[in-house]
């Protein structure tokens, strides 16, 4: 028996998360904040102003469920970790610089005018009417409509759509559901049928006989409803893999069939296109220097317009960068925070590994044969649910009892108190809990 202290208590998830979270949270904020910086220049400033937003329904949940879980300290909710920050970029023009760019915009303006004008120019003149006749510039029409479709999209989107492994899972789901009933049927009895012959050799509900067949039976459920759906799945591969074949079989043929159709009635239109396409070209070939001449004098304006429109203009002094923000509106948060989770974890090892070397030594010490109930400084398996047949041998200095009983898995005899009564008498401090569940306790502290 040596001096070895409880086991370390792994890290709570919710304490970790809620710290890696505010990590991260003042990370981002920090990173945000150090590229939002206000800059001076010859052309002006910028400066950026931000607005705290305190999300308080958030704060009050979340304040709620904390005293709700056991109010610990180190998983308090702050009102900062429900702030929020809406941030605002202040651009300011010296006055040398606000002029230029009064004049660039009056100068847009004018421009912009001046364009309008040339443009209701070329509105005002209309369209032309060549001597003797209009030109004929529409398509000529067929009979009806060229079918570039005729229902192909649909029946490719439904072949497209199809999936073998749907097919596949839905026939095997079929055959499962439909032998699982009988399945359930069979386990029931089975399960009844165990129960009873246990009961006739005393094995009932919370002895460990009981619990071991009951597992083993579950266990043998497990495997056979395994095997049932693997089962289930091999039927279900041949029967979906036909029903998709069929499926995919009267789409293709479908397919076929319309465009069969649609190449039949677009050869008929394609004719008649040709025929009106030939007369209009004909009509048109007659009339292209009449047409050259009227475009002349219709471009005109066109050309004027256009170079008018690539005159070069003053640039907008906040184009380009405008302080660490910039005309995108500056550069928010972009490093990671330190890794809170896995500082705990580390810390938790390192205690885990220092505990299991202070029990092996404390195993070591035991062997050695220190048998003194009065000199024991070691950590016990104290709880009364692992004890049996006690018998009152006296008590300690303080009168919690002592007895002699045995231990319920080895049937060894040993002598010592019960974990439960020291909680109960005000010496929890030697008492801890094990990584099994069960109350240890720690002779040396025992008054």
């Amino acid at each position: 028996m040596g001096k070895s202290s409880s086991a370390p208590a792994a890290p709570d998830p919710t304490k970790t998360i809620n710290l890696q979270t505010a990590a991260d949270k003042n990370a981002f904020n920090y990173q945000t904040d150090a590229n939002r910086y206000n800059t001076t220049g010859p052309t002006g400033s910028t400066t950026w102003s931000k607005a705290p937003q305190f999300d308080s329904a958030a704060y009050t949940s979340a304040m709620q469920k904390w005293h709700a879980t056991g109010s610990d300290p180190a998983a308090m909710p702050t009102q900062n970790d429900y702030t929020s920050y809406n941030y605002t970029q202040n651009n300011q023009l010296s006055p040398e610089q606000q002029k230029l760019f009064d004049a660039t915009q009056s100068g847009d303006i004018k421009s912009a005018n001046i364009a309008n004008s040339l443009t209701d120019q070329l509105a005002g003149r209309g369209s032309f009417q060549l001597p003797g006749g209009s030109v004929q510039t529409s398509v000529p029409n067929t009979t009806g409509q060229i079918q570039t479709d005729a229902g192909v999209s649909d029946y490719q989107k439904q072949l497209a759509a199809l999936d073998p492994a749907q097919y596949n899972k839905t026939a095997g789901d079929a055959v499962y559901n439909a032998q699982k009933s009988y399945f359930d049927e069979d386990q029931k009895q089975q399960q009844g049928a165990l129960e009873a012959r246990l009961a006739e050799q005393g094995f009932v509900p919370g002895t460990p006989g009981y619990a071991q067949a009951m597992n083993q039976f579950q266990d043998n459920a497990n495997q056979s409803l395994n095997q049932l759906r693997n089962q289930s799945t091999t039927q279900g591969f041949s029967v979906g893999n036909q029903q998709f074949g069929n499926k995919q079989s009267s789409l293709n043929s479908a397919i076929a069939a319309a465009l069969q159709g649609g190449n039949f009635h677009n050869s008929a239109e394609q004719n008649i296109f040709q025929q009106n396409l030939q007369g209009g070209q004909f009509a048109n070939t007659a009339r292209n220097q009449q047409i050259a001449e009227l475009l002349t004098g219709r471009n005109q304006p066109l050309n004027e317009l256009s170079a008018f429109k690539q005159g070069s203009q003053v640039a907008n002094p906040f184009a380009s960068q405008g302080g660490a923000g910039g005309s995108s509106g500056g550069t928010a948060g972009g490093f990671n925070g330190p890794n809170v989770a896995d500082a705990y974890n580390t810390q938790y090892k390192g205690q885990l590994a220092q505990y299991n070397a202070d029990v092996a030594t404390d195993n070591a010490n035991t062997q050695a044969g220190v048998s003194a109930l009065a000199t024991i400084a070691a950590i016990f398996a104290s709880d009364e649910d692992l004890k049996e047949d006690f018998s009152l041998a006296g008590e300690t200095e303080s009168g919690t009892p002592v007895y002699d009983y045995t231990i319920a898995a080895t049937g060894e005899s040993q002598r010592g108190v019960k974990a439960q009564d020291l909680l109960e008498r005000g010496n929890a401090d030697a008492v801890h809990i094990g990584p099994s569940g069960y109350y240890l306790v720690d002779y040396s502290k025992v008054r």
